[in-house]
C-alpha cells in the first residue's frame, strides 16, 4: 500500500491536499508542526479535530521546547534565506519542516511527502523559485507532492509512477 505523510497546518489547503490523497486510497500520516511563535492558521488541536473526523493519524511536532526549539530558534536568529516583513524566515522555514517530515518519512517507510502548497499564493515561500530551493535544500527532491499545483509544476515521482 502507497503511505504518504500529509503536512497540515489545519487550513483549507492543507485539508484539500489530504483529503486528495485519501479519495486515493493512500494510507496518510498527517504533521502537525507546533512553533513557538504560532505554526499556522490553526492551533494543534484544529488540526487534531480534522483528523479525527477523518480517521488519520496525527503527529505533532513540538518545536516549543528541547532540541527542536534550539534548532528552530537558530534558524529565526539566522535565516539562511532572509525573512519576511517580519521575522518570519518562511524559506528556512518550510525546510526545516520537510526535513523533519523527511526524517519520519524515512524512519516509518512513508513514499512520499505532501502540501497544500499552492504556486503564487504566497510571496516569500510560494513561488517557483523558492518550492525548487526547498525541495532542493531538503533533499526531497522529486517527493514532495503538492496537489493543489500539480498541473502548474513537474511530474513529481509519486504521479510519474501513477502511485494510489
Amino acid at each position: 500500500m502507497t503511505k504518504a505523510i500529509v503536512l497540515i497546518s489545519g487550513g483549507l489547503d492543507s485539508r484539500l491536499a489530504l483529503k486528495i490523497m485519501q479519495e486515493q486510497g493512500i494510507k496518510i500520516l498527517a504533521l502537525n508542526f507546533k512553533f513557538p511563535f504560532g505554526s499556522s492558521c490553526c492551533d494543534t488541536n484544529c488540526s487534531f479535530n480534522f483528523c479525527q473526523v477523518q480517521g488519520i493519524k496525527l503527529k505533532v511536532i513540538d518545536c516549543t521546547k528541547g532540541k527542536l526549539f534550539q534548532e528552530y530558534l537558530n534558524l529565526v536568529k539566522k535565516p539562511k534565506h532572509g525573512t519576511g516583513t517580519a521575522i518570519n524566515p518562511c524559506i528556512d522555514c518550510r525546510i526545516f519542516i520537510l526535513k523533519k517530515a523527511k526524517e519520519i518519512m524515512k524512519k516509518e517507510c512513508y513514499d512520499f511527502i505532501v502540501t497544500g502548497e499552492v504556486l503564487g499564493e504566497r510571496p516569500m515561500s510560494q513561488y517557483r523559485k523558492a518550492l525548487d530551493l526547498v525541495e532542493k535544500e531538503s533533499g526531497l527532491k522529486g517527493k514532495i507532492l503538492r496537489p493543489l499545483s500539480a498541473k502548474r509544476l513537474e511530474e513529481t515521482e509519486p504521479e510519474k509512477k501513477r502511485i494510489s
